[in-house]
Parts: structure tokens; sequence; C-alpha cells
């Protein structure tokens, strides 16, 4: 797949989402130390592209669960291959419609999502039980 909009292949959108430069801009742990999760949550990493956030999800949650859902098929196999590659075993990848979440509603403690889509998520489809202040995207911090 072609990112159009940055005129890029895959593998150089993924090399660009997990630049140094992104880092030093949008460091994940300071992030993810600001969000309302606990070791045992179910998140859903909603747009994971190549996990940039969902890897130190994963270790943040120890004993629970991340499922890291993406539209784009390339992305949830960067994520998976980058999962298995830090021997991550509690993240399960799974690719998603644009609306639509295959994740049972109810079954989340919380949902991050990237605020800059195209549409905004609407928040009652992304499974989550705790609402609205566990569903935050990583631009805006928690609600």
């Amino acid at each position: 797949m072609t990112f159009e909009h940055y005129d890029m292949t895959t593998k150089d959108f993924v090399e660009r989402l997990l630049s140094p430069e992104r880092a030093a801009m949008l460091d994940p742990s300071v992030v993810l130390d600001s969000c309302p999760i606990a070791p045992d949550d179910k998140v859903a990493d909603i747009g994971c592209g190549p996990g940039y956030f969902t890897l130190p999800l994963a270790s943040a949650l120890v004993n629970g669960t991340v499922y890291a859902l993406d539209i784009d098929q390339g992305m949830v196999d960067a994520c998976r291959e980058r999962v298995e590659q830090a021997g991550l075993t509690n993240v399960e990848t799974l690719t998603c419609s644009e609306f639509e979440f295959p994740i049972k509603k109810g079954s989340l403690m919380a949902c991050f999502w990237r605020s800059s889509c195209n549409t905004a998520v609407p928040q009652t489809n992304c499974g989550c039980s705790r609402r609205p202040e566990s569903c935050f995207s990583p631009e805006d911090g928690p609600p």
C-alpha cells in the first residue's frame, strides 16, 4: 500500500513512525505515564500502525492484554512482527474497518487511538466498558 498523503510505501511509513525524531517529539513512556490504565487491563490500541504505542502498552499491562487494531494490513503485519521480536505474548493484532472493531463490547477497560484520523472514531464502537474517561488519544492525553 502507498500512503498517498505522505507519498510513501508502507515500509517507508513504518520507518517514519518508528523514527528517533518522532520519539523525541512524542515519547510513548511520557504519554503512557498519564494514561488511566492498570497492569491487568484490556486495552485497544486503535490505529496501532507498526506498534509505536502497542509495545510500551503491552509492557505496562503485565497481566493484561493489548488489542492492536489497524485498517491497513501492512501496519498490522509490521506491528505483529515487532511484537514477536520483542517476545510479548499479551498482544493480539487485528485488522479492522474504519468504524467497526472486532472486539466484544464491554470487554475493554480502555481505548487508545490517534486523533489525527481522517474521521473520528465513534467511542461507542470501541468495546470499552469504562466510558468516556478511559478512551483517549496520545496527542490529547487522557480526558
